[in-house]
């Protein structure tokens, strides 16, 4: 009975462990922040994200994407890594994004303010 009450509790932990990283991992590597200067409407920030569906159809290889951007009153810049498993799926390595699948870079021409957000 005893090992039974510990197994459960082992279990309800690693539930709640795997919960709590799943939720930092969720987490954007960098927060949006604004400007400390006299431009009042600065904004840098960037983040991880995977792409729904990844490839597409035939082979649906997931894609991870790292973006990035800055904006400082009249000028930016955006910046995007999209990344792919270079081992096929169900083999060793297939979880790691090593292959570059598209960089894209350029500038930021133009921003809409509406209110304090």
């Amino acid at each position: 009975m005893l090992k039974v009450v510990r197994r459960r509790l082992l279990l309800v932990t690693l539930a709640l462990a795997t919960l709590a990283l799943a939720t930092f991992a969720a987490m954007p590597l960098t927060a949006a922040g604004g400007d400390d200067g006299q431009n009042k409407h600065g904004v840098r920030g960037g983040g991880t994200s995977l792409v729904a569906g990844g490839t597409g159809a035939p082979s649906f290889i997931p894609v991870m994407t790292k973006f990035a951007f800055n904006w400082s009153g009249s000028t930016g810049r955006f910046e995007c890594l999209a990344l792919m498993p270079s081992a096929s799926a169900g083999t060793p390595g297939s979880g790691n994004f090593d292959t570059n699948a598209m960089y894209v870079t350029g500038p930021i021409t133009s921003a809409e303010v509406n209110g304090n957000t």
